[in-house]
């Protein structure tokens, strides 16, 4: 029996004998000779590659980069008043710089395109507001690179929220990317005095009194140290007159002026604005804004628009005008005794009278072990306390008027003692 060969066979010497080969049949033999293979580039892996390459050329440049004094000078000269704002992080005795001025001092010193804030991952962080509503947590770490030299990195951080018409997700991008701009600039020196207690402390006096203190751009540091330090107390002959105390009528004009009405388009913007700024809780609505943080003025009501806007483009939430100091007529502390128990209460403790509208639980762990911290509103104010006899009580009292002993502190207000219808809460665990 005769095998018979199928394949064809090749004579080289008559092409017209060349078996046929079928497409495919190319593709495969191509397949297995990979330096014939060309896969073309797409944009996505062009821009890692390039920021992977721009990544090393800059840290191979790391702390090498050339500055002349006048630059120096420059760079590090302190910024007026108004490039501040308070509500950094949430807190709104804290301060923070403005991008638009970090932005415009790169601009001044280096010139465009000489410096860049270089994005080079991102990412995000689902979650459900205790609302129920959903949202997410960007993340964009990002380097500072000027004149090809690396300077900083940082991972900036800004909350999207879905449902949010104010917003998108390009602004909470933009906003992360602004946030790590923002601690990058720390490694140039750029607005340190942010962080500076007694400079910090000389802003608040001046936002008080309405004082403004210049401050030129390109100014260097020792000169203007040689000045009068920044004129931190005021005299009292410049002192503006008193703005009056806010009213219930103020606060529903301004929730209409900001269309933040039930309903509203702006409504759930303004709302985690103030959640954010540390104004209400989560669980609080724009009705029961306490009246402190309600503009008493046209100009207030303006700057705080303008930090709303800012907001919902990825600023930080920072308020636009100092909280409204409590009038004569509102219940007020005073230096008194409580009856009960007072043990280990400080001498000059504080009493204050009013309904206790929220209370509020934080728990973690320090080195000298697992802490709680109870917080309790009363009337519009808030008020602090490390002691579970005390939180607890206020937890049972809530909606009921109670009287409380504090001890002020630039931390916050501490309570001493919660008395509820004259007899002392003030537990072991309080001391």
């Amino acid at each position: 029996m005769q095998t018979i060969n199928a394949e064809p066979v090749q004579d080289d010497s008559n092409p017209d004998l060349a078996p046929a080969v079928r497409p495919e049949q190319r593709a495969i033999g191509s397949a297995l000779e990979p330096s014939e293979i060309k896969v073309p580039m797409t944009a996505a892996q062009a821009k890692v590659d390039a920021v992977a390459s721009l990544t090393m050329k800059a840290y191979d440049r790391a702390s090498t980069l050339q500055l002349t004094d006048a630059e120096i000078a420059a760079i590090q000269s302190e910024f007026p008043d108004e490039a501040f704002l308070p509500g950094a992080a949430g807190k709104d005795h804290l301060i923070y710089i403005q991008h638009s001025y970090l932005r415009d001092r790169l601009n001044q010193v280096f010139r465009p395109g000489q410096w860049s804030i270089v994005p080079r991952s991102r990412w995000a962080e689902d979650f459900t507001t205790q609302k129920g509503n959903p949202a997410s947590r960007v993340y964009v770490e990002a380097m500072l690179v000027i004149r090809g030299c690396f300077v900083a990195e940082a991972v900036g951080e800004m909350e999207y929220f879905p449902n949010n018409a104010s917003q998108n997700y390009g602004d909470a991008c933009e906003g992360a990317k602004t946030a790590a701009l923002r601690r990058c600039c720390k490694e140039l020196g750029i607005g340190l005095q942010a962080w500076k207690k007694d400079w910090c402390e000389g802003w608040w006096k001046r936002k008080r009194t309405g004082q403004k203190v210049d401050s030129a751009p390109h100014t260097p540091p020792t000169a203007r140290q040689k000045s009068s330090d920044h004129s931190q107390t005021p005299p009292e002959a410049q002192k503006p007159a008193q703005v009056p105390f806010p009213t219930p009528e103020q606060r529903a004009k301004m929730i209409k002026e900001l269309q933040a009405d039930p309903g509203g388009p702006s409504r759930e913007i303004v709302t985690e604005y103030f959640v954010k700024a540390g104004a209400i809780l989560d669980t609080e609505t724009l009705e029961e804004l306490p009246m402190r943080f309600v503009p008493a003025t046209q100009a207030q009501m303006r700057a705080l628009a303008s930090c709303i806007a800012g907001f919902a483009q990825g600023e930080e939430a920072g308020l636009g005008f100092p909280p409204h100091p409590e009038p004569e007529e509102s219940p007020k502390a005073k230096t008194s005794s409580a009856p009960g128990k007072t043990k280990g209460i400080p001498a000059d403790a504080k009493s204050f009278e009013g309904v206790i509208r929220a209370v509020t639980l934080k728990e973690g762990r320090s080195a000298k072990g697992p802490w709680s911290l109870w917080g309790i509103k009363i009337a519009d104010q808030w008020f602090n306390s490390f002691s579970a006899t005390i939180g607890k009580a206020a937890q049972t009292n809530k909606g009921q008027t109670v009287t409380i002993l504090y001890s002020e502190t630039e931390k916050g207000k501490t309570v001493e003692d919660l008395i509820v219808d004259g007899v002392s809460m003030k537990g072991p665990d309080a001391d």
